[in-house]
C-alpha cells in the first residue's frame, strides 16, 4: 500500500514537471498570492527585459455596463502558455473591478471571478478577450494589469496597459474627439485646407 502511494506521488510530480508551470498556474495558495501581485511564485524571478507580448485595447475609454475587446498577443512570433489579467483603478489600485468573459482556453479566477487566466497549457500566439465594465463611472480611470508566461522559468509580471478614462472624462478633455469624430475630421481636413489655399492665392493675384 505504501509503495502504491509513493508511486502515485512520484507520477504526479513527474506529470507536473513535464507539463510545466502554465497548466497549474494560479492554483491553491499560489493562486491567492497571484491574485494580489500577479506573480506565479515559481521560485524564480520574472524577466526584467522588455516583454515580447502586447495587450491591445479596442477603445481609448470605457463606459458603464459596456464591454471592451482586448487582444493579448506575442510579438515577433513569440507564443505563451499561461497568463493572468485583471482590471484595476487609479483611485483604488488594490481593487479589481469589472468582469471578464471566458473564451476557449480560459477561465475566471480570484475573488468574485474578476480575473481571467488560462485553462490549458497549449502554446498560444494571441487571445481575444472581453471585459465587461462596472455599472458606475465612480471607479474613474481603469488600467489592465497582466502577467504572461512563456514557460515555467520565463515570465513577465505586472505588465500594464495605459489608463483608460471614462467616456465622459474622455470627451471633456480639450481637443479630444471620439474615434468616429476623428475619422470625420480627418476626411474633411484636406477639403478645408484646399479652400484656404485657394483664398490665399486669390488675395495674392488681386
Amino acid at each position: 500500500m505504501l509503495r502504491t502511494v509513493v508511486l502515485l506521488v512520484t507520477c504526479s510530480s513527474v506529470l507536473y514537471d513535464v507539463r510545466g508551470y502554465p497548466d497549474a498556474l494560479f492554483n491553491g495558495a499560489a493562486r491567492m498570492r497571484a491574485c494580489d501581485n500577479l506573480s506565479p511564485n515559481h521560485g524564480v524571478g520574472p524577466q526584467m527585459s522588455p516583454s515580447p507580448y502586447l495587450l491591445d485595447v479596442n477603445f481609448p475609454y470605457w463606459m458603464p455596463d459596456e464591454g471592451l475587446s482586448l487582444t493579448l498577443k506575442g510579438l515577433n512570433g513569440n507564443s505563451f502558455r499561461g497568463f493572468m489579467i485583471q482590471a484595476r483603478t487609479r483611485r483604488t489600485p488594490s481593487k479589481m473591478i469589472g468582469h471578464f468573459v471566458t473564451v476557449d482556453g480560459t477561465r475566471t479566477n480570484c475573488e468574485g471571478n474578476r480575473a481571467l487566466t488560462h485553462s490549458n497549457n497549449d502554446d498560444k500566439h494571441f487571445l481575444r478577450l472581453r471585459w465587461n465594465a462596472p455599472s458606475t463611472v465612480l471607479s474613474g480611470d481603469v488600467q489592465f494589469l497582466y502577467t504572461v508566461v512563456k514557460d515555467k522559468n520565463t515570465f513577465w509580471v505586472n505588465q500594464t496597459s495605459a489608463f483608460l478614462p471614462t467616456y465622459y472624462d474622455y470627451v471633456a478633455r480639450p481637443d479630444t474627439t471620439t474615434p468616429t469624430d476623428k475619422y470625420q475630421i480627418s476626411a474633411a481636413h484636406p477639403i478645408s485646407t484646399n479652400i484656404s489655399l485657394f483664398i490665399i492665392l486669390l488675395a495674392l493675384l488681386f
